[in-house]
This record gives C-alpha cells, sequence and structure tokens, in this order.
C-alpha cells in the first residue's frame, strides 16, 4: 500500500503544504529511517499506534511539544528526532473495537471472498519466536481473551458483516 499512502501523502499537501501527514504500520517498523525521510512524511509512529497516535493528534491540535509524545520520530528544528519509546500495550483487551459503524459496509468487498460485507481483525500480536528471516515484533506475544474476541464477532454480525479476515502474523501458535 505504500505507493498509495505516498500519492495520499501528496495530495494532502498539494492541498495545505501544512497539514500534518504521519505514518505508520509495519513500513515504519521495518524501515523507520527510511519512511521518516520521505518528503511528504511528517512524523511516524514507531511500534503499536492506538495509544501513540492520539496522543500526537491532541498534541498537534493544542500546539503542543511533539517531543513529549512517547514512540515517534518527527522532523523539527531542521532534523529528525526520535522520541521515548512507548512499549508494548499488554492488555489487547483494554482497546475498544473499531468504529466500523461509521463506515458504510456494503461499499467494501475482500478481492478473494464471497463477495459479502467484510472486516479484518487481529486477536494477537507480537511473537513468541525469533526467526531471523522474519519481520514480525519479537518477545512480548499478546493475545486478546476468547469472549473479547467473540463479542467483536457478534458487533460485526449486528452490522450486517458475513466474513471476518483474521490478519494476525502468529494467528495459530496457540491452536485454543
Amino acid at each position: 500500500n505504500l505507493i498509495d499512502v505516498i500519492l495520499t501523502a501528496k495530495m494532502a499537501k498539494k492541498i495545505d503544504k501544512n497539514i500534518h501527514v504521519c505514518l505508520g504500520g509495519p513500513q515504519v517498523n521495518a524501515l523507520p529511517e527510511e519512511s521518516i525521510q520521505m518528503t511528504e512524511i511528517d512524523s511516524v509512529v514507531l511500534g503499536e499506534g492506538e495509544i501513540t497516535f492520539a496522543e500526537l493528534v491532541k498534541t498537534i491540535g493544542k500546539g503542543g511539544d511533539l517531543s513529549q509524545v512517547k514512540g515517534i520520530q518527527f522532523k523539527g528544528q531542521g532534523k529528525i528526532i526520535t522520541t521515548a519509546p512507548r512499549g508494548d500495550i499488554i492488555d489487547l483487551n483494554s482497546l475498544p473495537f473499531p468504529r466500523r459503524e461509521a463506515l458504510d459496509i456494503r461499499r467494501y468487498y475482500y478481492v478473494a471472498g464471497k463477495g459479502a460485507a467484510w472486516t479484518t481483525m487481529i486477536a494477537s500480536r507480537g511473537c513468541p519466536y525469533n526467526c531471523t528471516f522474519c519481520s514480525t515484533p519479537k518477545g512480548g506475544y499478546r493475545v486478546r481473551s476468547a469472549s473479547n474476541i467473540v463479542d467483536e464477532m457478534e458487533e460485526c454480525a449486528n452490522l450486517g458483516i458475513k466474513e471476518i479476515h483474521f490478519v494476525d502474523d502468529t494467528f495459530n501458535v496457540y491452536p485454543q
């Protein structure tokens, strides 16, 4: 998705060069230095983004000091500044479910699916192994409770979602 991300960032900067563009996810975690050096990117979230990104948005909105936001790199004072790390979210059950009701789910389908309304879901993060060929974050493997996952699945069903695609890097570590 990186090409689409760059095109979208360029479009945002064309509309207003002062729009703050932040990048996160696997691209940033695999190549943080290359990601922050992209012309259109103002900051990157290092690691898990839920808490960090929310704090970044609030800080930008208040005109605050970005160096106080843990877990980011940003361009400032003519250089790239890396803040203190934030650390992983240990209790994944504490995270709210995505606000899928804010989207018109009829507009989305999965090309490899059956054409029904669909969504993605993550049941775990990290990996307990240390494979040298893999970019999944090592150590700190964490899982959501079965009841938390089922609650989210029920919420999806109530929205008319018929397909759920789990996108965990290590979904089958614990088959139970």
